[in-house]
C-alpha cells in the first residue's frame, strides 16, 4: 500500500529532536577511514565533469516538471560572487537536498552536510556522494577531517548547505526552533551566510504543493560580538529570515503539526 504523504497529523513533544522523516532508515557508523573529499585533482575533476553534465541536468528536470519548484529572489546570490558561502535552509521533504544541488546559482558546485542515515541507503550512496554531500561525523575522530572538508569547500569558493533543523518534518509550514551549533563554521570561517527558505502553494489540478524557495541575504558575523555571541547572533538572524518568509508566503498547510505536552 502506498504511504500516505498529504492530510496527515502529527503530534510532537520537542520540535529540535522529533523526527517524522517516515524513511524507516537506521544511521549507520560512517567508517573512520572514510574520505570526506578526494585530494586527487583527476579524480575531482572527472566527478565534477559527472555531476555537472549528468545528474544536475536530470535532477534539474525533474524539480522543475514534478514539484514546479521555482526559486525567488536569486539575484541576491550575486552579492556572494567569487565568495564561499554557507546557505541554510527549513527541512521538511526528501527533495530538498536536489532543489539545493542543482537550482541555485547552478554553476557554483553545492556541498551538502547530511545526516549518516542518508548514506546508510545501498544502492543510491553514489548518488547522494554525486550531488556533493558529505556526512556529519559519527565519532570524534572523523571531527578533523569533516571540518578540513567545510574549510576546502569555502576555500575553493563553494557553497556548502546546511539544514539546521536537523529533521525532516514533511511539508511542515511553520520553522521549527533549532541550535546555534551549526553557525559555529562560518563565525570560524568570517563566511556569508545566505538562507533559503521552502514554502508550499496549492496548484489547481494537483494534490501535491509547489514549491517555491525564498532567498535572503547575505549575512555576516557580527565582529563586534564576542565569539559565542557572534556564533548565536548569526544564527537568530538566519531563523529569523525563514520566519518572516514562512508566515507571510505559506498558503497551503499539506500537514498538521500539533504539541502536545511533554
Amino acid at each position: 500500500m502506498a504511504k500516505k504523504r498529504f492530510n496527515q497529523t502529527f503530534y510532537y513533544k520537542d520540535e529540535v529532536n522529533d523526527d517524522f522523516s517516515q524513511n524507516n532508515i537506521a544511521p549507520q557508523e560512517i567508517p573512520e577511514n572514510y574520505r570526506f573529499y578526494n585530494p586527487n585533482k583527476i579524480i575531482r575533476f572527472f566527478n565534477l565533469l559527472f555531476r555537472q553534465c549528468i545528474i544536475i541536468p536530470i535532477l534539474w528536470l525533474a524539480s522543475k516538471f514534478i514539484y514546479q519548484t521555482k526559486v525567488i529572489n536569486k539575484k541576491a546570490f550575486k552579492k556572494v560572487k567569487g565568495k564561499g558561502y554557507f546557505l541554510y535552509s527549513n527541512h521538511t521533504n526528501n527533495f530538498d537536498p536536489i532543489n539545493h544541488a542543482c537550482l541555485m546559482d547552478s554553476l557554483r558546485f553545492s556541498a551538502i552536510i547530511a545526516g549518516p542515515e542518508t548514506f546508510s541507503i545501498k544502492g543510491i550512496r553514489w548518488l547522494v556522494r554525486a550531488i556533493g554531500a558529505f556526512p556529519t561525523p559519527t565519532s570524534i575522530k572523523l571531527y578533523k577531517p569533516f571540518r578540513d572538508c567545510i574549510d576546502y569547500h569555502i576555500k575553493e569558493r563553494h557553497k556548502i548547505v546546511i539544514y539546521p533543523e536537523a529533521h525532516i518534518w514533511p511539508y511542515c509550514t511553520m520553522i521549527r526552533n533549532f541550535k546555534s551549533v551549526s553557525f559555529r563554521y562560518p563565525v570560524d570561517l568570517d563566511a556569508p551566510i545566505m538562507v533559503s527558505t521552502t514554502t508550499y502553494r496549492k496548484r489547481k489540478h494537483r494534490t501535491s504543493p509547489q514549491i517555491i524557495m525564498y532567498i535572503d541575504g547575505p549575512f555576516y558575523p557580527n565582529k563586534d560580538l564576542p565569539f559565542k555571541e557572534r556564533i548565536e547572533d548569526l544564527r537568530n538572524q538566519a531563523y529569523n529570515a525563514m520566519k518572516k518568509r514562512s508566515l507571510v508566503e505559506h498558503n497551503f498547510s499539506v500537514n498538521n503539526y500539533v504539541k502536545v505536552d511533554a
